[in-house]
């Protein structure tokens, strides 16, 4: 056995170590040579009598790299992932960088098959801390963040998928979407940031964007940015003629309380009675008792 090991010839050192097994008596074995022939039978193809022996090798040297990657192998070929999920945890903390990547990016993938979202995502931000993700991987992480993630979670797939992306009309879905995270995270300005970031990326603004920004505005204070978005509330095809009204009036109000906006108050209350001569008489009044007072 020794002379097998000094010329390096695997054959004749399995050759001489198999007895063991028909005996039982590998179990005796030190620990060295109890690992070297759980090896040298993964390596020969002998699935079955390779995975007791490296067990007990795994169990008595847990951090043994090599052990852990055959029993993986073992473990993949016959399709036990749960078995694979274990391994693959074990040996994640072991090995250098670029293969920590390789095995989180599988690991990921076998929480998926066991259908354990929140074994899959706390793979998934492994995953991405190690190296740059794809589009289709951030996404699948965003999409667990939504699911099962926390706020921050969110956040952080967002912003990742928004590094990568160059599409401006998935760059104003991305900004819109990390707006709607930071309203619930009470982060207000920056919301408001990320919607004129959307809003601006767009040709055609969304109305539920243009409500969102609308809205925070207002709790912001910041009357004169309100007012641009109002006209463009007021005039968007998708809203119903009530709410066009309603934002119309909004709109009136806001500039008439800026001294230095009545001006441009008083010529809205005046397209708004000329666009709208049908209006109950009523109506008609209270709009142009309102248009006098502008004056």
């Amino acid at each position: 056995l020794a002379a097998a090991r000094t010329l390096g010839n695997a054959e004749a050192e399995l050759a001489l170590l198999r007895p063991l097994l028909s005996d039982g008596l590998a179990g005796a074995l030190p620990l060295e040579e109890l690992r070297d022939l759980g090896l040298a039978l993964f390596r020969a193809g002998d699935t079955e009598p390779a995975y007791a022996i490296l067990c007990r090798a795994h169990e008595l040297v847990p951090r043994d790299r090599d052990v852990l990657a055959a029993l993986e192998a073992l473990a993949r070929g016959a399709r036990d992932d749960a078995r694979l999920a274990e391994l693959l945890a074990s040996r994640f903390p072991l090995e250098a960088e670029d293969a920590r990547a390789r095995i989180a990016a599988e690991a990921a993938a076998v929480a998926s098959r066991r259908g354990d979202a929140q074994g899959e995502l706390l793979w998934q931000r492994k995953l991405n801390a190690l190296t740059p993700g794809s589009n289709e991987g951030l996404t699948r992480w965003l999409a667990l963040e939504r699911s099962v993630g926390t706020t921050g979670g969110r956040l952080d797939a967002l912003r990742a998928l928004l590094a990568i992306a160059t599409d401006p009309e998935q760059r104003s879905e991305l900004e819109a979407a990390e707006g709607e995270v930071l309203v619930e995270s009470g982060r207000l300005a920056d919301a408001s940031a990320c919607f004129a970031r959307a809003l601006a990326g767009r040709r055609a603004p969304k109305l539920t964007w243009l409500r969102a920004q609308s809205d925070l505005l207002a709790r912001l204070g910041r009357a004169t940015e309100r007012v641009d978005v109002l006209r463009l509330l007021a005039s968007h095809p998708e809203a119903a003629p009530e709410e066009r009204a309603r934002h119309q009036r909004e709109r009136i109000e806001l500039l008439s309380s800026h001294p230095e906006l009545r001006e441009e108050a008083a010529l809205q209350m005046r397209m708004l009675i000329d666009s709208d001569p049908s209006a109950a008489r009523p109506a008609q009044l209270e709009r142009m008792l309102r248009l006098l007072q502008l004056y």
